[in-house]
């Protein structure tokens, strides 16, 4: 319980304090009293409110005014005030200011200013938005600060502005539309923090930018791989590795490769995969720059190495009808049809046993029939040669036998010996004495048999006698042994023939000879300056090689006539090269040689093959030429020069020097020029290709050409060609790095 408390006060202390109070009170009315009646205030002024931008001076604000106040002695400034700043990062809200001055009674006057500060918004209307931009290339770099002035990014004005934050960023979509072809959606944005509201979205702007990128090439370079080749048994499919199709130039990584080969693994560059049999053709497509497009083919072969199996009758014997070409009654010939199916005995394709077989009496499928006549009577070998419809072939030999029974054709009999009979010649008419080696097919040895008569003991009779034993009764008799004796037997010879008829007698049917002439008297003399300079007119385009030119002037033989062979020829003629490369070789006439080609006499069928079967072998030509003889006498000498190349002395033009050689930067052709005239220079790779070529009329004096090695390539071994209207100058040059 809470006691109540009283104070009491004494009365003798309120009757002092009530005294007290009342003199107080009365003194401080007179102070009053005397104050009013000197008609003295006390004010204090602030000055007005203001509103100011927030680009205004607003640290300092003694612009703005100061307070004053007034008291009985007059007006006075009110001094510094308390400033007290409520902005926002912007420079935007109010400022107070606040003066406190104490009256000569110790009494605090204040008085506060008031100072809005007010921003100057940023207007969207000054911003300038980048252009749209198209770019081309590999990959141009899309970044703003890759781009040009006024198509990298916005700008803007910040006049009436400045207490903005204006903020700015990007944001990339890219849309591909095909290889090498795509769009930038650049979407820009600008923001002013000082007046962006996220919940109406005012204060920030947004613009798209448009960059298309292209390629902008032309067709690209494609390495398409070579037709391919594969091989398979039992008519199943085969792995073939096919290259992938590969492109050379332009932006490799904006192309799309796709093939459409339904038996390749991928569907890219690379096709390979397993193939069945026959020949497929793969389209590759290469798209590129926004989707145009390219095709390229490739032919994928698998041969099937399954044969057929070949099925012949052992011998056909087919008699002659006979012919009766004037109608007087008598045959004169006989004449036989044979269809190489004949021989068939069941041959068959173990791939596909269904499948349609030809037969033929060579590997040429259409080869299917022979007409035989008195010409071919006899036996003789045959082979019927079994193809698919898929083109695998295997033959089988059998013989066919021409028989002259029935139509009793007269002197339509089969000879027992054969001859060979022609004409040899040479290019020009210029053997005095030749070999003519014949070569046999046949190999093996002769068998001689022999018999005689021998005395045997022989077993008559046996018996078991009853101890188990067997007795035997023995005779005597005689008995003729064989005896067989071998002999190698070499058929090839050779004879001494001229040029014109000749005729090879007692040669055995149904074999092969080959025939190969030599000179046995080599004359080198028919090599000489007109060669030289039928060559050089060659090269020099002035004149054409007919086959047997070609043959002879490709003296190294590499399938080239170029300046190599020029060479040696040159210095034969010269004295300064052996007569060994100038042989002699054997044409056959019936080879027919392209006439835009050389040809290596070392691939050459430099001998005659002639088969005999029941009949001679008439009307055979040999012919003989030397290796370097381009001409013989002086048919030529109207239109060619007479001297060898080496050694024209020409009035006019001359080739002094050519320094150095070989050559690592430079080198120069020196010559001297008598009249003024147009000279060239022409420089070539072994295999033909010209890398230099300098046409120019040069004034009389000595001059030269000079040839940089940049302008001509890599290192190595070159021809050149100087001339003028006059003469000219050909050789070798020689390029090290």
């Amino acid at each position: 319980m809470k006691a109540d408390l009283q104070i009491k006060i004494p009365q003798y202390l309120l009757l002092i304090l009530t005294t007290f109070i009342l003199s107080f009170g009365s003194v401080l009315a007179n102070e009053i009293n005397d104050c009013e009646d000197e008609d003295v205030v006390f004010e204090i002024y602030c000055p007005p409110t203001k509103w100011i931008d927030c680009d205004d001076e607003i640290w300092d604000l003694s612009w703005l005014g100061n307070a004053w106040y007034k008291d009985y002695t007059g007006t006075h400034d009110a001094g510094e005030p308390q400033v007290k700043y409520h902005l926002n990062d912007c420079n935007v809200g109010y400022i107070t200011r606040t003066w406190k001055v104490a009256d000569y009674h110790g009494y605090w006057h204040k008085c506060t200013q008031k100072i809005y500060v007010q921003g100057n918004y940023f207007n969207s209307g000054s911003i300038k938005w980048p252009k749209n931009i198209e770019l081309s290339g590999c990959n141009p770099p899309t970044d703003p600060e890759h781009l040009p002035y006024g198509k990298n990014k916005p700008t803007w004005s910040t006049y009436g502005a400045t207490c903005s934050k204006i903020g700015v960023n990007y944001h990339d979509n890219v849309f591909t539309y095909g290889p090498g072809c795509y769009e930038i959606i650049r979407t820009w944005k600008i923001v002013d923090c000082c007046n962006f509201n996220p919940w109406t979205n005012t204060g920030i702007w947004t613009y798209n930018q448009r960059i298309t990128v292209t390629t902008a090439y032309d067709a690209p370079q494609v390495w398409v791989p070579y037709d391919v080749t594969a091989e398979t048994t039992g008519c199943q499919k085969a792995w073939v590795d096919i290259p992938p199709l590969q492109v050379k130039d332009g932006c490799e990584d904006q192309y799309i490769i796709t093939n459409n080969s339904p038996f390749a693994y991928k569907n890219g560059a690379d096709a390979s995969g397993k193939y069945p049999v026959g020949t497929t053709k793969v389209r590759f497509m290469v798209k590129y720059n926004c989707w145009e497009t390219k095709f390229f083919y490739v032919n994928v072969t698998v041969k099937d190495n399954s044969t057929p199996v070949p099925y012949c009758y052992f011998g056909l014997a087919v008699p002659l009808m006979g012919v009766d070409e004037d109608g007087d009654g008598e045959f004169e010939d006989g004449m036989r049809e044979v269809w190489a199916s004949e021989f068939d005995a069941g041959s068959y394709f173990p791939c596909n046993p269904h499948i349609p077989l030809k037969f033929s009496f060579s590997s040429d499928p259409t080869d299917n029939v022979r007409v035989f006549t008195c010409e071919e009577v006899g036996q003789q070998e045959v082979n019927i040669w079994v193809t698919a419809a898929t083109g695998q072939q295997d033959y089988c030999t059998t013989y066919i036998k021409i028989q002259n029974n029935g139509a009793d054709i007269p002197n339509c009999e089969a000879l027992e010996e054969a001859s060979i009979s022609g004409k040899i010649s040479s290019v020009y008419g210029n053997t005095e004495s030749l070999m003519l080696d014949v070569n046999s097919s046949w190999e093996g040895m002769e068998f001689d048999t022999s018999y005689s008569t021998q005395t045997e003991v022989l077993v008559i009779d046996s018996m078991i006698n009853e101890d188990g034993s067997i007795s035997y009764d023995y005779g005597i008799a005689e008995v003729e042994v064989a005896s067989i004796d071998t002999t190698d037997i070499d058929k090839d010879f050779a004879i001494e023939v001229q040029e014109g008829e000749f005729m090879l007698e007692n040669l055995d049917l149904n074999e092969d000879y080959i025939l190969t002439l030599s000179n046995m008297k080599p004359d080198y003399s028919f090599i000489d300056t007109m060669d030289v300079h039928v060559l050089s007119a060659f090269l020099e385009g002035k004149v054409e090689l007919d086959m047997y030119q070609k043959m002879a002037a490709d003296l190294n033989h590499d399938q080239i006539i170029d300046f190599d062979d020029l060479a040696i020829l040159n210095d034969y003629v010269n004295g300064s090269n052996t007569a060994t490369q100038f042989n002699w070789v054997t044409y056959d006439p019936d080879h027919q040689v392209p006439s835009n080609m050389a040809l290596d006499v070392d691939d050459y069928p430099t001998s005659k093959l002639v088969e005999i079967n029941n009949r001679n072998a008439v009307g055979v030509e040999l012919m003989i030429f030397q290796m370097g003889d381009l001409t013989h006498a002086s048919s030529l000498e109207d239109i060619l020069l007479t001297q060898p190349v080496s050694q024209r002395e020409i009035h006019g033009f001359e080739l002094q020097s050519i320094s150095p050689n070989p050559f690592s930067r430079e080198v120069a052709f020196e010559f001297t020029n008598d009249i003024e005239q147009e000279v060239s220079l022409e420089i070539f790779t072994l295999n033909g290709a010209k890398v230099y070529s300098r046409i120019q009329t040069v004034e009389k004096g000595s001059k030269n050409f000079v040839v940089n090695a940049n302008d001509m390539g890599t290192s190595g071994l070159y021809l050149y060609v100087l001339k003028s209207n006059t003469a000219s100058y050909q050789g070798k040059l020689i390029q090290i790095k």
